[in-house]
């Protein structure tokens, strides 16, 4: 058995099972011939990943290639950045949630080290893209012009964007219609990072899911698709971020059956910039305003005596 076998053996089912807890069944489209799909993204195998394989296994026969950006979503955080974030997501959700996340990503990356091929991770995106015969290439930098030449050279119609990066005007003028972004929250409030944490602290009545336009600004292109959740009594930041990833395969793939028919354009919601927020990721003072808001609902729920 090669290196890793066992641990690969391991650990599969659990990796499927978590995919399998997050993924949602979406209908599936026609090909076109002359619609041709290219995903840019960097790889997250909490959220990300199955949200990219779900979309994948809706419209497989439209998607020509797949590009993985090297990298983490965390960016290019300091180290002392990176330990106030983890810190603070620690006193978002907590010890156990943050534990069994840190289980499933340091096993993603073993794996990853221990296989010479990354489409022998259940939990990559080159594994889903495998099984439908969508080749894989690995990025180093998404705005390198050698990069920018080879995707020009894919003729795409449309991309489909989650890597972690600024794209420049060189990749958004490629695509023959536009490049599109999944935004967990619904703009034009809450652009940035995290808008379920801030819809819950701000005490909105709704989150969701915006499938939009990429332009040279954050989460500023028209919408395509938006899809709405009510934020209940009993949500949670964790919760409401399941429950976007949750309906976010869905929306994505509406938006291309639209942009497919033509239909988009009559239908595009505005994204103006007047009604807009804008907000960073939560610091530590954020989070304790968090459970103190929560600690405040549960309180609310307790039945009078």
């Amino acid at each position: 058995m090669p290196s890793g076998g066992m641990l690969m053996i391991g650990v599969q089912g659990f990796f499927i099972s978590c995919r399998k807890r997050v993924q949602r069944v979406v209908s599936v489209l026609e090909p076109s011939e002359d619609f041709t799909i290219i995903i840019t993204v960097t790889e997250e195998p909490l959220f990300i990943n199955p949200f990219i394989g779900n979309v994948i296994a809706a419209i497989p026969a439209d998607i020509k290639k797949i590009y993985i950006v090297k990298g983490s979503v965390m960016g290019k955080k300091s180290l002392a950045e990176k330990i106030d974030y983890v810190l603070t997501l620690t006193l978002i959700s907590g010890l156990w949630p943050l534990f069994q996340r840190f289980f499933i990503v340091f096993f993603f990356i073993v794996i990853n080290y221990l296989q010479a091929d990354p489409a022998n991770n259940p939990f990559s995106i080159a594994y889903i893209a495998k099984k439908y015969h969508i080749p894989v290439v690995f990025v180093e930098n998404i705005n390198a012009e050698s990069f920018l030449a080879e995707l020009k050279n894919d003729h795409p119609t449309i991309i489909i964007n989650q890597a972690q990066a600024i794209l420049k005007e060189n990749f958004l003028s490629i695509p023959k219609i536009g490049s599109l972004n999944r935004h967990c929250g619904l703009l034009p409030k809450f652009r940035g990072r995290l808008a379920p944490f801030w819809a819950y602290v701000m005490g909105e009545k709704e989150s969701g899911v915006s499938i939009h336009f990429i332009d040279a600004e954050i989460d500023n292109g028209p919408i395509v698709v938006q899809k709405k959740i009510p934020i209940e009594r009993y949500d949670t930041f964790d919760s409401l971020v399941a429950k976007d990833f949750h309906i976010a395969p869905a929306a994505m793939v509406e938006a291309i059956g639209l942009i497919k028919s033509g239909e988009y354009v009559k239908r595009l919601i505005p994204n103006e910039k007047q009604f807009s927020s804008y907000y960073s990721s939560p610091k530590i003072t954020d989070a304790i305003s968090y459970r103190k808001k929560m600690l405040k609902t549960s309180w609310s729920r307790k039945p009078e005596n």
